[in-house]
Order: C-alpha cells, then sequence, then structure tokens
C-alpha cells in the first residue's frame, strides 16, 4: 500500500438500514421531506409579504432575496463536504438534519412573533422598534434559509446513503410523493381560518401556522432519524486536514473531476432551473395580471379591493390545481416507469419473452416511459406551455398551463435526484456494505454465502447496538428475534468493529458533496433568472396601472410578482406588456437546451 492509498483510507462500521415492516421503509425514510416542504412553502407564501407590512424598503428588500440563492450556493456544498467526513456515532447525516431542523424551528418562530421578541428589547412602536422588528425578521428569513437548505441537503444524503442504486429511482418517486403530499398539505393548511380553529396558538394566521409548521418539521425529522440507522465513519485521514478553506477546495476538485453522467445531469439543471424559475417566482402574478386586466377593459379599477382579492384567489386557484396535478402525477408516473422499464428489460433479456400485458406496447413507446427519457419528454411538455403563453389571455387557459406543468414538475422532483442516487451508488456495494431495504431470508450460521443479502436492524438500547456487524464472517440471531421477524440482533467481537478500509475517493462516500455541487447549478439561474427578470422589466417599462405614484413595484426588483396590501393600501402591479410572458418564453428555449441534453443522457444510459 502506498502512502497515498493510506492517507485515502476510511474505516467504517456498520450498516444503512430502515427499521420497520418493509412495506413501510420508504415511507419512514422520505417522510422527513412531507416537513421540509411544508416549511418552503410556508415561507414562499409568508416571509415576503410578512416584510411587507412591516415597511421593508426596495433596498432590503432585495438584500433579503438574495438569502435563497445563496445559502443553496454556499450551505449545501459545505454542509455536504463536512457531514461527508463526520465521524459521530449517530451516523454522518442525522445529526445534521436535527440540528438544521432546530435552528429553523427557531426561525419559524421569529418570523412568525417577531414582534413579540421585538417588544422585549425595544417599544415596537418607536422609530428604533420597527427598525429592530425589521432586523428580527429579516434575520429570521436568512436563518431559516441557511438552515432548511442544510437539512434538504442531509435529506437528500440520506437518501442516496441508504438505498442501493436499484433502489434509487423508488426512493426517489417516495420523495416527489412526499413533497407534493406537504405542498398540498402547507396550501390547504396556508389558506384555512387558522386563528378560528386554533385561537390559543396565536393572534394571527402567520403565529398560528409556523408553530403547526414547527411540529410537522421536528416530528418528521425525529420519526426518519429513529427509523433509519447510518454506516458510522470511525477513520478518515483526509478529515484531519479539513477546515473551511479545505472545504472549499474539495468542493472545487470535485467539480473538475465529476463523473461524465453525473456532470450530464447538473448541466441539464442548470437550463431547466433557468427555465422554471419565473414559474415559480412569478405565475400567480401572471394568472392575477391576466385576471385584472380583463376586470379594467370592463372599466373596474385595478386598485379596487375586490379586484385585488379576486386576482389573489384566482392565482391560488391555479397554484392549487397545479398542486393536484403535481400529487397524481407522483403517484401515477412511477407506475408507469416501472412498468416500461420492466417491460423493456424482459425484451432485452436472453429469454426475449414478453407478458401478454406489454406485448401489444411498441419499444419505442415504452422508452418513451423510462426515466431519463420521460425527464426529456418533460423538458419538452414545459417548453411548449411555455410558447403558449404567447397566445393566452384569459385566465382558464393561465390555469391550464400551470395545472399541465405540474407533470414536469413532479418529475422534475423525482427524475434528476433518482439518476443522480444510481449515478452515485451505480458500482454497487463494496465488500462489507449493506442496505436493509433488500429483504431476504436470515442466512444461518453454516450459510456463509448468503450472510450479505441478510436484512439486519438492531433496536438494542445502547448508542453503538444501532450500527450491525459480523461476527467471524457470519450472522448469528439473538433470542428476541423470535418475537419480532422484521428485527435481527448480532452481537460483535470487538476485532470485529471496523469494516474492512476503503479508498475515500469512492462516489458513495460522497453522497453529500456531489448532491450539494448538483445544487450549485441548480441555484446558479436563480441569480441569472433575477438579473434577467430585472433588465426585461426595466426595457418593457413596467408601471402600476391605476395605482397611486410611490406604491409601484413594492417587492423590489426582480420581485414585483406578488398582489399585496401593506399597510392596509392595495398594490397591483400591471404592465402594458405581457413582461412576464417574455420571461416564460426565453425560458421556453432554456427548456429545449435542457431537453437536448437530457434526450442524449438518455440515449448514452441506453
Amino acid at each position: 500500500m502506498t502512502a497515498d492509498e493510506t492517507d485515502n483510507e476510511r474505516h467504517w462500521a456498520g450498516y444503512a438500514s430502515v427499521k420497520g415492516p418493509r412495506w413501510a421503509r420508504m415511507f419512514l425514510l422520505t417522510v422527513c421531506l412531507l416537513g421540509l416542504q411544508m416549511t418552503w412553502s410556508i415561507e414562499m407564501s409568508y416571509a415576503f409579504p410578512s416584510l411587507l407590512t412591516m415597511g421593508v424598503s426596495k433596498a432590503l428588500m432585495s438584500l433579503v432575496l438574495v438569502a435563497g440563492p445563496l445559502s443553496g450556493l454556499v450551505v449545501q456544498p459545505l454542509i455536504g463536504v463536512f457531514a461527508d467526513r463526520s465521524k459521530s456515532r449517530w451516523g454522518r447525516r442525522r445529526p445534521f438534519m436535527l440540528a438544521g431542523c432546530m435552528i429553523s424551528m427557531g426561525s419559524l418562530l421569529l418570523l412568525g412573533f417577531t414582534r413579540n421578541f421585538a417588544s422585549l428589547l425595544v417599544d415596537v412602536s418607536s422609530s428604533l422598534g420597527q427598525s429592530v422588528t425589521i432586523f428580527l425578521a429579516s434575520l429570521s428569513i436568512y436563518l431559516l434559509d441557511f438552515s432548511i437548505n442544510a437539512v434538504q441537503a442531509m435529506d437528500r444524503a440520506l437518501l442516496v446513503d441508504t438505498l442501493p442504486a436499484s433502489e434509487q429511482e423508488l426512493g426517489n418517486a417516495w420523495a416527489a410523493r412526499m413533497m407534493g403530499l406537504g405542498g398540498v398539505l402547507g396550501f390547504f393548511t396556508g389558506y384555512m381560518d387558522l386563528v378560528a380553529w386554533f385561537p390559543f396558538l396565536g393572534r394571527t394566521q402567520l403565529q398560528v401556522l409556523v408553530l403547526i409548521g414547527s411540529v410537522i418539521l421536528l416530528g418528521t425529522h425525529v420519526l426518519t432519524s429513529l427509523c433509519v440507522t447510518e454506516r458510522v465513519l470511525i477513520q478518515d485521514d483526509e478529515a484531519s486536514r479539513g477546515g473551511f478553506f479545505a472545504g472549499i477546495r474539495d468542493i472545487w476538485s470535485n467539480i473538475r473531476t465529476l463523473p461524465p453522467k453525473i456532470r450530464q445531469i447538473c448541466m441539464i439543471q442548470f437550463f431547466n432551473w433557468i427555465a422554471w424559475f419565473p414559474i415559480l417566482f412569478y405565475s400567480s402574478e401572471w394568472v392575477g395580471e391576466i385576471y385584472t386586466r380583463s376586470q379594467v377593459v370592463e372599466g373596474r379599477s385595478a386598485t379596487d379591493p375586490a379586484v385585488v382579492s379576486e386576482a389573489m384567489r384566482v392565482g391560488s386557484e391555479a397554484l392549487f390545481w397545479q398542486s393536484a396535478v403535481v400529487l397524481t402525477a407522483t403517484v401515477l408516473l412511477p407506475i408507469l416507469v416501472a412498468f416500461a422499464e420492466e417491460a423493456l428489460a424482459r425484451r432485452g433479456s436472453a429469454s426475449n419473452r414478453s407478458k401478454w400485458s406489454d406485448s401489444w406496447i411498441p419499444s419505442a413507446v415504452l422508452r418513451v416511459f423510462s426515466l431519463p427519457y420521460l425527464w426529456a419528454v418533460c423538458h419538452l411538455l414545459f417548453a411548449i406551455m411555455m410558447f403558449l403563453t404567447y397566445i393566452i389571455d384569459s385566465v382558464w387557459g393561465a390555469s391550464c398551463i400551470l395545472a399541465v406543468l405540474g407533470i414536469p414538475s413532479a418529475v422534475n422532483n423525482w427524475a434528476p435526484f433518482s439518476l443522480l442516487g444510481e449515478a452515485i451508488q451505480g458500482d454497487g456495494p463494496l465488500p462489507g456494505e449493506e442496505f436493509a431495504l433488500e429483504e431476504q431470508p436470515v442466512a444461518s450460521t453454516a450459510d456463509t454465502d448468503a450472510e450479505r443479502a441478510a436484512l439486519i436492524t438492531s433496536t438494542d438500547e445502547d448508542d453503538a447496538a444501532d450500527v450491525r456487524h459480523r461476527v467471524n464472517g457470519q450472522f448469528r440471531k439473538d433470542e428476541e428475534q423470535e418475537a419480532d421477524p422484521h428485527v435481527l440482533h448480532v452481537e460483535l467481537e470487538a476485532s470485529e468493529v471496523e469494516m474492512p478500509p476503503k479508498k475515500g475517493n469512492h462516489l458513495s462516500e460522497k453522497a453529500g458533496i456531489i448532491l450539494g455541487i448538483h445544487n450549485i447549478f441548480v441555484v446558479i439561474p436563480q441569480f441569472l433568472v433575477n438579473g434577467l427578470s430585472a433588465l426585461v422589466f426595466a426595457l418593457l417599462a413596467p408601471h402600476g396601472v391605476g395605482t397611486p405614484e410611490g406604491t409601484t413595484d413594492s417587492l423590489g426588483t426582480g420581485t414585483n410578482a406578488t398582489v399585496t396590501s401593506v399597510g392596509g393600501t392595495s398594490v397591483v402591479p400591471v404592465r402594458d406588456v405581457d413582461s412576464i410572458g417574455v420571461l416564460h418564453r426565453i425560458g421556453g428555449f432554456s427548456a429545449l437546451a435542457a431537453c437536448y441534453f437530457a434526450y442524449k443522457l438518455a440515449r448514452e444510459s441506453g
């Protein structure tokens, strides 16, 4: 062994596993993403309107808006590096995940009860009190963005770590379902009259919502943490050289040496999110502006409170139908994809036998529903919808476009992470590595060849007993095994604690940093779209129709996309030219670029 090989050795203990009955394991592994998505929904729906009610200026709002992309650009890659090197006995992901949840909970509570916290320091009715209130609200959004990005990175990395390559597609399909369900629950919860239902939790909608969201965020992540066991890193020679700047160097080194398939996925995501961010930023306002224009033509005022309320409602209704389609697609599409891929696998096998259920379907049609090709088709569908915005001038038509976009949205929450997981785990488990979802008959003491296929899950009270080990190359049942067929207790000799050392350049050991690098390619388009939207709005001379001077564009550059009510004054930005539609059509061309690269990836993947 060379000196370099010695430096790169990592020693591991235990196996990745999910406790509980087999039918529930995917749910238990991914339910944390439901709480995560609800938290995102709360921030996107209420954080910035809350700032507006405090009289935040354009300059400060633009600084606050940077929190989202900045946290995604910095936090996820760095937290991935530090987690990959963590030697905690609890595993590499769960400690960071739960710590991030606690910070996120505190941030949500600070956001919902900003004035209450500020009143503990100053008189909130004074000028100083208002400044302190705005500072605390802005701080809460920064803390929430940075912490929830860390939680998201660990949720995704835990999924990749726990499942083998063959289970990545199914696991990420479940993750997409949980996110879809979280989005729908967030929508309904946000638009219920929560104060009437839970008056003892707070005086405003936001106060009640952050309390409910905090409980769900922590509860779902505690459930996943209790049910998932990780491999434990017990020696990493590179970790001794760790630090902030070492982490930056590690990120840059890994960006330069990404495997071709992962590099292609990142490139697809770059163009994909240039297309998607205008939809995420401005879709509700786009529908609301179409409605407001129709009412202005009929002689109503754009600042009429009834028109403002109706515009907000139709925009929210359009997003509801989109979320409903997303949830439906996340349930049905994985079933279709599994059916198509199984049929293609049978036709490609030596026996070349097809079942009667798929024998009549041409292979070309089945191939369209394989995941890589489906991702490419969804990019094309997205582009078509964006080009249709040129001729759409009715609320019904705009709502239909947003509803159809629920299909590519569902695939977008599923396909890239599934393909990334397969690429990371693609070369299979190394010696001594196991995945708990591969349930097989328990090996006897004489059947050493079957030991790597055994499902092992420990429930010992001792902390270290959550990690499964081998005993002289064989597994042995504990007496408690008879009480629960899903649990296998294994004793361990002291000399057998460590698994065979593995070189640190194995992709499965760097899931955190790879997912963080992937997120860089997701976040950079957000900066580009912010700048592009500011340029487009400036060139097309946006102005408020019928809106008093000084109230137009209250959300600031790049965010004048929300119909809001600030201090009782309604603000409805309506433009002579459909500048948001222009952004959508630019996004359509970017989606075509993503479609080309996705099709190329699908061809190379076979």
